[in-house]
């Protein structure tokens, strides 16, 4: 009988532990879904200042959006994945969540790369011209034509 108190008493440790981690799952999925919708947000509200008219320049800034807006998607769907894996009680749920939950940080980090490495060529480009738009212009032609 005291063998079986600490088997049930092991059992409830893990289940405590597999809890804990699926909450921590969903929270770090949920800051990361935040993050990237601030982004986006803030980056909607200042594109005008920081984007050039040109093609290339706009192309890369919504590539960037593009990796933001997967970012919230994957972070959506393994939030959803978590959920209906605690529904059913499932004990592979770390399996079926790993893969969304670590595509929505990846695309959240290059989302933001991207957006940072655009906004700070044409800040260096109207700082060392005073022209943001000409500059520019000839940067993205001339590196990624």
């Amino acid at each position: 009988m005291n063998d079986t108190a600490a088997a049930s008493s092991d059992n409830r440790n893990v289940l405590a532990d597999q809890h804990e981690s699926q909450e921590s799952l969903r929270d770090l999925c949920k800051l990361i879904i935040t993050l990237a919708s601030g982004v986006l947000a803030l980056s909607g509200t200042f594109a005008g200042k920081f984007s050039a008219d040109s093609g290339p320049a706009v192309l890369v800034m919504m590539l960037s959006w593009g990796f933001l807006v997967m970012s919230i998607v994957r972070g959506v769907r393994a939030i959803s994945v978590l959920a209906e894996a605690q529904q059913k009680g499932t004990a592979g749920w770390w399996a079926q969540t790993h893969e969304p939950a670590s595509s929505s940080w990846w695309f959240f980090r290059w989302g933001v790369f991207i957006l940072v490495l655009h906004f700070g060529i044409i800040s260096l480009c109207e700082a060392l011209s005073g022209d943001a738009m000409k500059v520019t212009m000839e940067f993205y032609y001339h590196h990624f034509k």
